[in-house]
């Protein structure tokens, strides 16, 4: 049933994501990002996660990996990461997420702004 629930959804030109793993019955992990131009923490975006996967599956387990801030740019294209998740602490690799958004979001680019995103 996880196959129905798209893998990354960005409301809004952003401001924080979220990467959450997903195990079902069968052990099977599935990453999610998601980001919300309306949740102002971490913790609002993964209880509207929790919504949307339980009404599929609800015996899955949730795993929140950690996040950041983000901004999607449609004129330039571009796609910028920083920062971290004072609740589930930095995403565990960027480089997964910059994949995952590069393959939503064909022809954009994915920014990495490490020097935003030192603690």
């Amino acid at each position: 049933m996880l196959s129905k629930i798209p893998v990354v959804a960005i409301r809004g030109p952003g401001r924080k994501y979220l990467l959450i793993q997903v195990t079902d019955d069968s052990r099977k992990r599935t990453l999610f990002l998601r980001a919300d131009t309306d949740s102002s923490f971490h913790r609002d975006i993964l209880a509207k996660f929790e919504k949307e996967i339980m009404v599929t599956d609800p015996n899955v387990k949730i795993f929140p990996l950690g996040g950041g801030k983000i901004l999607l740019n449609h004129i330039a294209k571009t796609i910028k990461l920083w920062g971290w998740s004072t609740e589930f602490g930095p995403s565990p690799d960027t480089a997964v997420v910059g994949r995952m958004l590069a393959r939503e979001f064909a022809g954009y680019k994915v920014l990495f702004d490490k020097k935003r995103s030192e603690k």
